[in-house]
């Protein structure tokens, strides 16, 4: 059998490109206390090109969006399909920030921004992985500031898991055990705050 001649490779990687629409940003990842409001940002250069159109997907889709959220015309006209979703910045100067009000569990998941850039494959798309944490309300639940939310939680429980373990643990299992015990000495055994945790339980990988 011929082997594959080099322009036949360079045909299929063309096809690849088309068919996942691009380049892709770098994903982000963040947590949100449900009934919270998750802001997602995305903003382009209005001076560099121009107004453009933008989507707001649970996917950016091969050639725009895909289960679009809000967008806009060339014109700066925001279109969307529930008064959920808010355009928070300045359209008209590029700033494309989404406000997801009341957030749910089923609203975890990845987010696509893409700018509709003059151009062969020249849109530029931003994912940003979203996942809605439940929380269990009590009296150190702050209503007015959702994204700080309070465990109840016990050294106790914390301190028997590890002498149960007898292998050795990860250096982020580590992390995470002194911070929390950090926490439970500073709101005297009853509460962690996570939003001081964020950074060691936030792991998402893209799409």
């Amino acid at each position: 059998m011929a082997a594959a001649s080099p322009q036949v490779f360079i045909l299929l990687a063309a096809v690849l490109f088309v068919l996942s629409g691009g380049p892709l940003s770098p994903a982000s990842c963040f947590k949100v206390a449900e009934g919270g409001v998750a802001s997602l940002s995305c903003q382009y250069s209005v001076k560099r090109f121009g107004l453009s159109r933008v989507c707001w997907g649970r996917g950016c889709g091969t050639f725009w969006c895909s289960n679009i959220l809000v967008q806009t015309d060339k014109s700066g006209v925001i279109t969307k399909v529930e008064d959920r979703y808010r355009l928070t910045g300045d359209v008209l100067d590029g700033q494309m920030d989404l406000d997801i009000l009341n957030v749910r569990r089923t609203d975890s998941g990845p987010y696509c921004c893409r700018v509709d850039i003059d151009g062969l494959f020249n849109d530029k798309k931003t994912i940003m992985n979203l996942r809605v944490v439940k929380v269990l309300v009590s009296s150190g639940f702050d209503a007015s500031n959702p994204s700080v939310v309070m465990f109840p939680l016990r050294l106790s429980s914390i301190q028997q898991s590890s002498s149960n373990n007898s292998r050795p643990t990860s250096h982020l299992g580590q992390r995470l055990r002194d911070l929390l015990r950090r926490e439970l000495r500073r709101d005297h055994g009853r509460f962690v705050d996570l939003s001081r945790m964020t950074d060691l339980l936030c792991t998402c990988s893209a799409p």
